[in-house]
Order: structure tokens, then sequence, then C-alpha cells
């Protein structure tokens, strides 16, 4: 009696763990939902580790536009006038000339002399304090991107002139251009050797970036600066 109350609970506990188990049929669609579950979620990370890089490309090349405008700023607000000994000609050049070294690019670019101040180093001309030319244009970068150049040559009045020297301040330009305004209108190219040695009162600056990452259309970025040393030069006939 005992033997087969053994057996029949035996049996009833064996059955019980049959049905306890999981089918192959439900292995697979269990299997099925996890990976269903893990690609929504890649997909929806994916997107926003997109989102973020693109806003974070977004962020850095406005960033590093202002910074370029800062130094445009700088260096126009401390333009020579183009009279005296130590003098030189101040030139903006419209779209549609080819400049220097531009591998045939069509862009805006403007050159004149200035007195800058910085870490005197006899190795770079940029670092140096003194009178430089300088020269801001477009020129291909070392990936074949557009870059706003900024070309300084110092020690302008030593014997043996060291060769200029490009910095890149700004990568991914799309378009640069300069108005210049003489007290009455803007005009898009000025040549100090035609206007009577003299600078413009005021220059625009624009720069236009490519578009990063969904962006339809890049940023712009228009800056206005006088220019100090006009008013004194035009009325004394000489640098001050």
């Amino acid at each position: 009696m005992t033997t087969h109350l053994d057996k029949g609970h035996w049996q009833q506990a064996a059955s019980g763990t049959r049905r306890r188990g999981f089918t192959l049929l439900e292995l697979i669609l269990a299997m099925a939902l996890t990976c269903m579950l893990a690609m929504t979620l890649y997909a929806t990370l994916r997107t926003a580790f997109r989102a973020q890089a693109s806003a974070t490309g977004a962020v850095e090349a406005l960033r590093s536009a202002q910074i370029a405008m800062e130094f445009v700023g700088k260096d126009l607000t401390c333009a020579l006038p183009p009279t005296g000994v130590m003098a030189g000609a101040f030139y903006g050049m419209p779209m549609g000339t080819p400049t220097t070294d531009s591998a045939g690019d069509m862009s805006d670019s403007v050159e004149f002399y200035a007195v800058v101040s910085g870490v005197e180093d006899d190795t770079d001309p940029t670092k140096d304090d003194g009178m430089k030319r300088i020269n801001y244009t477009i020129a291909p970068g070392p990936n074949g991107e557009k870059c706003l150049v900024r070309r300084v040559q110092g020690n302008l009045t030593a014997q043996e002139q060291l060769p200029a020297v490009d910095e890149i301040i700004c990568r991914n330009v799309a378009s640069l251009s300069f108005q210049y305004f003489d007290g009455t209108q803007w005009t898009d190219t000025w040549d100090s050797t035609a206007e009577q040695d003299t600078l413009p009162l005021m220059v625009e600056v624009t720069i236009e970036l490519m578009p990063v990452g969904n962006q339809k259309q890049g940023y712009r970025l228009t800056r206005t600066y006088g220019l100090p040393c006009t008013v004194a030069g035009n009325l004394t006939g000489g640098t001050t």
C-alpha cells in the first residue's frame, strides 16, 4: 500500500514538473521579444547620441566662429592709416577675385597693416609685438575643408624678412564677406591707394558656416567694427 502511494506521488510530482517547464516555441517567442526590445532600445539610444553629437558640433562650430570674429575685430580696430613712412595700403578685395594660395577659391579677402600685441617669439611673427601685415581670406585646410585663414607677416623693418605664417582660426566656413563704409555708403571693395590713402570708417564682417548634422543652413555671424585711426589719419594726413 505504501509503495503504491509513493509511486503515485512520484508520478504526480513528475507530471507537475513537466507542466512548469517551457516548450521550444515559448523559448523562441521569448528570445524574439527580447531581440525586438534590444533593437528598439538601441535605435532610441542611437538617435539620442546622434542628436547629442549634432548639438555639440553645432555649438563648437558657432563658438569657433565667434572666436574668429574676435580675432578679426581686434586686428581691424588696430589697423594703421596707409600714410607715413611705415604705412602700408589697405586692400579689400570682393568675392570673385582669386586670392593668393586659395586654390582657385573665390572669396572676399582683406589686407592691411596693424600694430598688434602678443608674446615675443623670434620664430613666430604672429606672437611678438609690433607692426604686422595681416591678411584674412578663405583657403583649403589639411582635410580639404574651407577655412578662414589669418596670414601674418612680422619683422617688416628687418633686412631679411621672415615668411608669412598662416593661422587657421575657423574651419568649415561656407563664405567670408566684407563691406566697407566710407561715411556715405557701403561698398564691397576698398583700395586705399585710390581713396586718397584713407581707411574706411567701418568694416562689416560676415562669416557663414557650413551646415552641421541635420542643419539645412549653417550659422551666419555679422559684426561691424569701427576703425579708430580713420578720422585722425584722414585729418592729419599722417600716422597717429
